[in-house]
């Protein structure tokens, strides 16, 4: 898929499969383009957490992070995604529905840059955001294929402590 405008719900599509079929056994009721604020802004995935023994349980019980949906934006960039970007998310995440979030995106160049953004969002909204790019999504359904749940948990659990922890 091209990066830009153009093929935006094309990506927005591939990722909401992709997304489904990794985390099919903990985020269930999948939907894309769901309004909100009375249809003046709109989020690209949502999904209800539902996860009893996995990461999104695991942030949910052992952090106490308030994450009954789980909200994912993807950029279809051929840029990192900046403060705007991560600003957006932000705003869609909230006190009834959720302070979690995923950012979808092509690729990141600069990791530090975009990871401290990511800081400054938890920081000072306690909101929190992780970020996949293209690899991170080919990873993951490279184990799932292989049936590794706890791989998958591993994986995104490193990247719950790039967020959380000074390192």
């Amino acid at each position: 898929i091209e990066t830009g405008r153009d093929s935006a719900n094309q990506y927005h599509d591939l990722i909401f499969e992709c997304l489904k079929g990794i985390f099919q056994k903990n985020l269930k009721r999948g939907k894309k383009e769901v309004k909100q604020h009375e249809g003046r802004k709109r989020i690209d995935i949502v999904f209800d957490n539902f996860d009893t023994e996995g990461f999104f349980g695991h942030i949910r019980d052992r952090h106490k992070i308030f994450c009954p949906k789980i909200f994912i934006e993807c950029k279809n960039y051929s840029t990192d995604p900046k403060n705007p970007e991560i600003d957006q998310l932000t705003g869609r995440l909230g006190e009834t529905t959720g302070k979690f979030g995923i950012l979808v995106c092509r690729k990141v160049e600069n990791v530090e840059l975009l990871m401290k953004r990511c800081k400054d969002t938890m920081n000072r909204d306690r909101k929190y955001i992780l970020f996949f790019d293209d690899n991170d999504i080919k990873t993951l359904l490279t184990m799932k294929s292989k049936g590794d749940e706890e791989e998958i948990i591993n994986y995104l659990s490193e990247k719950w402590d790039r967020l959380v922890l000074d390192n």
